[in-house]
Formats: C-alpha cells, structure tokens, sequence
C-alpha cells in the first residue's frame, strides 16, 4: 500500500485556448463528443445551453469563453469545436457541462507531485488555479505508456469555477429567473 502522501490521482491534460492545463478528475462524470445543445433565449455567449445527460437536463458552458468573458466569431466557435469535448462535472450532486477545446490525454500524478503555482499564468486562468503538477520531463502516460514532456502544468480547479460567483449568478439567472 503507497503512503497516503503517494497516492495516486488523475486527470485530463486539456488545451484552454492556447493554455495547457490538467483538470483533475475529482468531480468527473462523464467525458463525451459536443453534441447540439439546446440555445435557451437571453443567457450569456458563453452558455451554449443544455443538452440530455443520461436523462438529467445539464448546463453546458463554453469554458473558454467563460474564462475570458468573451465569445469568438461563430467561426471560430465552430472551429475549435471540430475536437471540442464536454467534460461534465458532478459538484454537490449537480451536473455541470463544460465545453473545453481539447483533451490530449488522461494523466496520472502522486500528490507529492502537487506543488504551489511557480509558473505565470495568462490572466483568465489565474483566479482558478493554485497549483501545479511537477513532474520529470518523461512520465508514462495512461494505459498506452505514451512519454510526453509535462513538466509544471497548471492544475485547473474545477470547483472554483463552480463556486465563482459570475458562474453561479449565471446558472441562477438561466435556470431559476433570478
């Protein structure tokens, strides 16, 4: 048995943007193809709108977009989608959607590989990460035993974008009529 220090975690080493971030797969649910989501009428450009999950309506959320509070050209959104994926996510029993530009791998990490943030961050990315994965340059990577290079990646904390108060007040507005 590993020291509880050793303990083994995974997560998902995605592109946000043109940012490289893991997001740890703690409150993961599902991970699935973009599908259509449904619009729903005056919400933010970032909500995209909510789609069926296993028979439960979810949010879905262009995470990007919502990061940066700004929204591309619909050519553009229709370009990154071409290898988009919708992470969704359980948190306190609620599934949320998030529409993220790119799933490289799943990873695996000690946490004695997480350490504080050493590394600069592009703005929209800094209220929601606070740590990082620091690894060797080579690491076996899942099942294929893949070597790629990782070394301090930002570790994406999906629970503070959940908890951030523009998100909430969105979900509220969207679903409630707040």
């Amino acid at each position: 048995m590993l020291p509880s220090n050793q303990k083994i975690k995974s997560g998902l080493l995605s592109t946000i943007g043109d940012s490289q971030v893991i997001i740890s797969l703690e409150y993961f649910y599902e991970l699935s193809q973009i599908a259509s989501p449904i619009a729903l009428c005056n919400t933010v450009p970032w909500f995209l709108g909510v789609q069926s999950v296993r028979g439960r309506i979810v949010p879905i959320t262009h995470l990007y977009s919502y990061l940066t509070r700004k929204v591309s050209s619909q050519e553009n959104h229709k370009s990154s989608f071409d290898n988009a994926k919708v992470l969704i996510i359980d948190f306190e029993s609620e599934l949320f959607g998030f529409a993220i530009d790119g799933v490289l791998t799943n990873i695996f990490y000690k946490n004695s590989e997480i350490t504080e943030l050493l590394i600069s961050l592009p703005n929209f990315l800094k209220p929601y990460v606070k740590n990082m994965i620091r690894t060797s340059s080579e690491r076996p990577l899942a099942a294929e035993q893949t070597e790629v290079a990782i070394e301090n990646c930002p570790l994406l904390d999906m629970s503070l974008v959940i908890r951030d108060p523009d998100f909430i007040n969105i979900q509220a507005k969207t679903f409630i009529g707040a």
